[in-house]
């Protein structure tokens, strides 16, 4: 089994190791940019010794993760490539989504092991469940020995995988975006349009909540194209009328109404829901005017 240290034990570090602890994985050291911080998070993983030295920290393990910012990853492969540790037959993971594995070709060069290891979930809190890693996927992309590590790592933590080309990456990582942090948006301009007639934002959020919950319910049973309802899928010509009208004084909230709309229709058309007179009929619509 292998020995880990977390570089950036933030959210998702902490998460993460505390996952791995709980698969048998040893998580001998985590770093934060305060020691306070990087404590608090060995306490909730359960293992290890905190630092505030990355260099410190990665010298005895087997596997280095580096769960920082994007705008980090680079400075720290660098940092850690420039010491007199030994890479020789390390392991070094970066958990972006967006960048490919080879900002990390400075250890690379000094014979470490090197793959993106990136985790499809979002991480809200330190504390946030372990239970949060089952099932999801992570995108591993990376040479062939670091590529078969990730995988093993992906099925002792119960979750599964997909492997990447580097090329990939991008519109891979645009994907994961759209599906959760814009789902995040989506719902603050329902949240917005409620709050014009007097819906304040924490009842807003009561009401959408379960309406949302269900939707992705229906998705996880039926798939995608075949949960899609309302007045799109339906070819309502008049309620999709009303609802321009009542967004005519909200034109940013209309925008993403059109936009949305639009990809509705074509989500209908592909499963051949709507006729070709009313597809007609909502794309003029739902022309920008």
């Amino acid at each position: 089994m292998n020995d880990i240290a977390i570089i950036g034990a933030g959210k998702v570090g902490t998460v993460l190791g505390r996952a791995l602890s709980l698969a048998g994985y040893r998580i001998i050291a985590l770093t934060c940019s305060r020691i306070s911080s990087a404590r608090k998070s060995r306490k909730i993983i359960g293992q290890g010794t905190a630092y505030a030295d990355n260099i410190q920290a990665s010298r005895e393990a087997d596997v280095v993760i580096l769960t920082v910012q994007d705008m980090q990853i680079s400075r720290i492969s660098e940092e850690l490539s420039k010491s007199d540790i030994w890479w020789d037959g390390k392991y070094v993971f970066h958990c972006s989504g967006l960048l490919p594995s080879n900002i990390l070709d400075l250890l690379k060069n000094r014979g470490a092991f090197t793959a993106s290891f990136h985790p499809i979930q979002s991480f809200t809190c330190k504390n946030q469940s372990e239970q949060s890693i089952k099932g999801i996927f992570f995108g591993i992309e990376g040479g062939k020995k670091s590529v078969l590590l990730a995988q093993e790592m992906t099925k002792r933590l119960g979750a599964k995988h997909l492997v990447l080309s580097p090329e990939d990456k991008s519109l891979y990582h645009t994907s994961c975006c759209l599906a959760s942090n814009y789902i995040v948006a989506l719902l603050d301009s329902a949240s917005a349009v409620l709050g014009t007639i007097g819906i304040k934002p924490k009842q807003a959020e009561e009401m959408l909540y379960p309406l949302v919950q269900e939707t992705l319910q229906n998705v996880k049973k039926f798939g995608i194209s075949a949960s899609l309802t309302g007045p799109i899928v339906r070819g309502d010509l008049k309620t999709v009328k009303t609802h321009l009208k009542v967004l005519k004084s909200l034109p940013g909230h209309s925008r993403i109404y059109r936009n949305l709309a639009r990809q509705a229709m074509e989500t209908a058309r592909k499963t051949k829901r709507l006729s070709t007179e009313k597809i007609k009929a909502l794309a003029i619509l739902l022309e920008d005017k």
